[in-house]
């Protein structure tokens, strides 16, 4: 079972970003009413939202009065847009904001207010997860039933939008819970802790792993193992970003003893480490929890209408 799903997976259109019905960007995989999935969607992206824009203010409070005092903190010494938790947190917003927007959008051209308090019903909803294989009455009930499945397969193609937000969802899934990861295996250990965790590291570096398992467990959309490769170019971005920051003369480093370009030997290497397996690692244990998550779906979940 386990090598026909990832024979599956190795193949080269599982690098992009198709194949897949747009209902799973609309419907939860529970079959929660629209309603009800909607506001799940916008509870998350303004908690993430609302967040962004605090973290960002109290670190530029406390970047300035560390300048007025002269005193400095080894974690926040250059501005918001240069930290890679930073970047992160944010395409975690983004992704949250889109699919809700999206997500909105699709309900307001496809659906009536009786349908958006009403289960999926179980058969149309789980036949989403045979890809295009989805029967037409259930996701538009105003199509003709006798089109042939090449003219079903084009109509319900994934709109651009809807792969946008897949993008937006593969970087931000992998590359928070590896910000979270990197956070405490190697910085948190240099922090004073007789304190505890601020609330910065804790929304920055904590819950964003949380809301990413959650929005995992709940949402619909799929992971594909090779995606983790836009995780790396994502990484890799930010690492060629602090190269040109070092480079114009900002010598103090973004992440002591993690990423310092004043020694380059022990910041290649954690790059080449984080890159070749702690990506690879993180992005398999989340297509193992997606995949899990799929399979307790349909073992619950019958064909005949509920």
């Amino acid at each position: 079972m386990v090598l026909i799903i990832l024979k599956a997976e190795f193949c080269f259109k599982k690098l992009g970003f198709g194949d897949v019905h747009p209902g799973r960007f609309v419907y939860s995989q529970w079959r929660l009413p629209p309603l009800i999935y909607l506001l799940y969607r916008l509870a998350l992206a303004a908690y993430a939202d609302y967040w962004i824009i605090e973290t960002g203010t109290m670190m530029e409070n406390m970047r300035w009065q560390n300048m007025s005092n002269g005193s400095s903190h080894m974690f926040i010494e250059y501005s918001f847009p240069v930290y890679l938790t930073n970047w992160t947190y944010l395409m975690l917003c983004l992704y949250l904001t889109l699919h809700f927007l999206f997500a909105l959008f699709h309900y307001c051209i496809k659906f009536r207010t009786s349908n958006m308090l009403s289960r999926p019903h179980a058969e149309g909803h789980r036949a989403l997860f045979n890809e295009l294989t989805v029967t037409p009455t259930f996701w538009d009930e105003d199509r003709n039933s006798e089109e042939t499945e090449d003219a079903i397969v084009k109509l319900y193609s994934l709109p651009w939008y809807f792969k946008l937000t897949w993008i937006f969802y593969t970087i931000a899934t992998t590359a928070s819970v590896m910000v979270t990861f990197m956070f405490f295996a190697f910085l948190w250990p240099q922090f004073d802790h007789s304190k505890g965790i601020d609330m910065i590291n804790l929304q920055l570096h904590g819950i964003n792993s949380v809301i990413v398992f959650i929005d995992l467990f709940i949402n619909a959309i799929p992971v594909r193992l090779l995606h983790a490769v836009y995780a790396i170019i994502y990484g890799l971005i930010y690492i060629i970003f602090t190269a040109i920051f070092y480079g114009v003369g900002n010598h103090s480093p973004i992440y002591p003893h993690v990423l310092d370009w004043r020694r380059p030997a022990i910041t290649i290497g954690v790059v080449v480490g984080v890159a070749l397996i702690a990506v690879p690692i993180v992005h398999l244990v989340l297509f193992s929890i997606h995949r899990l998550k799929v399979q307790i779906y349909h073992k619950i979940t019958p064909w005949s209408t509920l």
